[in-house]
């Protein structure tokens, strides 16, 4: 049995500062990469910034959506609070099928 809360929507204040969090931190990560494209870094460290971007903005999107607004028209809070859970492990894969997209669009316009 996986832990979770035990009222999920006691919880509020903490989903917004995460939220919060990883909007900044994704806002930080953006002007990064513009720094990067600035000085000409290495396209594998370029396309970890996009990664990490997609991941933090993607998380920000889910908290917001799926504990923020619906937890307490949530039937079951508990499953809102695994499926937050899930969705996040779909989001770090998304994130790592982005930044291999973007190695191949680097890679192909490079041989150009």
């Amino acid at each position: 049995m996986l832990p979770a809360p035990a009222h999920v929507a006691d919880h509020i204040d903490v989903y917004s500062a995460v939220e919060q969090f990883s909007l900044i931190w994704g806002v930080f990560l953006v002007a990064i990469l513009g720094l990067r494209f600035a000085i000409g870094a290495p396209t594998r460290r370029k396309a970890q910034n996009v990664s990490d971007i997609v991941f933090w903005f993607g998380t920000a999107y889910l908290i917001q959506t799926w504990l923020i607004n619906n937890i307490t028209t949530a039937v079951s809070q508990t499953q809102k609070w695994f499926e937050v859970w899930a969705l996040i492990i779909v989001l770090l894969g998304a994130s790592l099928i982005v930044r291999a997209i973007f190695l191949a669009v680097a890679g192909a316009t490079h041989r150009q």
